[in-house]
Formats: C-alpha cells, structure tokens, sequence
C-alpha cells in the first residue's frame, strides 16, 4: 500500500526506515476512499482487500529493517521478537481501516501476503551478522532478552515429545536441519511459524475487526 517512489507532504520518502508518513496521506498510501471507489464494482460478498508483503507494513519498503523485528544487543542483531512491529502497524492499520468504515467502504475478505522468515533456522537467523563486527553471536543476545524465559519455555514445551531441549541454544548456528535426532532447528521454525502468524493476527486481523466485527474473513499467505 505505501508508494515507495513518493515523497510524502513534508517532502520526505513515504517508505523509507528513518520515517513513517501518515497513513491517510494520499500521496503514500492507497487512500480508503480509492479503495471504496474500486470495490464498489465488485459484488457483495465479494469484496477483498490484498496486502503485499513488504509495503504491507504501512512503513518502510522490506520488513528487514529493524524497526520491525526487535533490535538486539544495540542494534547489532534482529531478534525473534516483533513487538515494534506489532503495535506500529496495528496502530497504522486500525486507522486506515477506522477511516475506511468511516467513508462507507466495506469489505469481504482481508488477504495477508506475510513471507516473513527472519526468524527461522532454516533460513539463516542462527547464522545472523552483527553489525558491526561480523561475529556470529545472535544466540546471546536472545538468551540475554527478558523475554527469552517465556520464549524458551514455549520451545522446551513444543519439544519435549522430540528430545529438542532449548536450555543452552549456544550452538544454534550448526543445529542440523536434515536430522531425524537432533530436531531443534525443526522445533524452533515450528514456534516461529506460530509466532508469526500470532503477529499477523494481532497486527492486521484483530484490528480490522475493530472496525468491522462481523462477517469479515481473513487469509494469510506465508510465511
């Protein structure tokens, strides 16, 4: 939805990390009232609005800033967290839809296109950079996050059954992923795939339903 070759009223990129434009900026974002205008044709029950992966956040262009997922040890590493990004596009996207209702629009169906996969072993987040010195060392600064306890037990929980105990993740960087003993890199990206449909639902599906909470379905493609 947001336009990221625009510039927004104050004359700064709609889409960029540094800043966020109003989301009824006409300029940046699709506006409630366009989309009103171009459902009008489609059926009832019918009626669907898409959000892409990528400006589907209402912010930056990718979700790789991290402005989205939570900063670690200073910024040096993206954490299996999304807290930022939940309450800012919930946020931004419960105003969008309250002005939405507002100008008469309805919709049907909300589709998600969330290919989110930061946070899973078997696309590298175990193997994550830091910043500035390009050590792998993102499985301290998980361990060292207050929220790491309760992340930690919902792991430990989901892997009982399968021997996958998340007590020391120190090597998590080599945790095996074609393994039928070792099955913690499989656990992890389970919780994760949970997690994130979690965000999706607390940052798009939950506020929709502010506006309008009855009859309204949701889809998601991904992660």
């Amino acid at each position: 939805m947001c336009n990221d070759t625009a510039v927004d009223r104050d004359g700064r990129a709609c889409c960029s990390a540094q800043h966020y434009a109003d989301p009824l900026d006409r300029l940046c974002y699709t506006t409630p009232t366009e989309v009103r205008d171009a459902l009008s044709v489609v059926p009832e029950g019918n009626k669907l609005i898409g959000v892409v992966d990528g400006e589907s956040d209402m912010g930056g262009p990718t979700l790789s800033y991290s402005e989205f997922w939570d900063p670690l040890d200073g910024g040096r590493y993206r954490g299996p967290w999304g807290d930022n990004m939940t309450a800012f596009v919930s946020g931004r996207w419960r105003r969008w839809m309250a002005e939405y209702k507002k100008v008469g629009g309805r919709v049907d169906v909300l589709h998600v296109d969330a290919e989110w996969s930061d946070w899973y072993i078997s696309r590298g987040f175990a193997k994550q950079r830091s910043s500035d010195d390009n050590r792998t060392g993102v499985w301290a600064a998980v361990a060292a996050d207050p929220r790491w306890p309760a992340l930690q037990a919902r792991l430990n929980a989901a892997g009982k059954s399968f021997a996958a105990d998340f007590t020391d993740i120190s090597d998590m960087a080599t945790w095996p992923l074609n393994s039928t003993v070792d099955l913690r890199a499989h656990v992890w990206d389970s919780v994760m795939f949970e997690r994130t449909a979690e965000i999706v639902n607390a940052s798009y599906f939950e506020p929709i339903r502010v506006s309008f909470p009855d009859g309204t379905s949701c889809t998601l493609h991904g992660p």
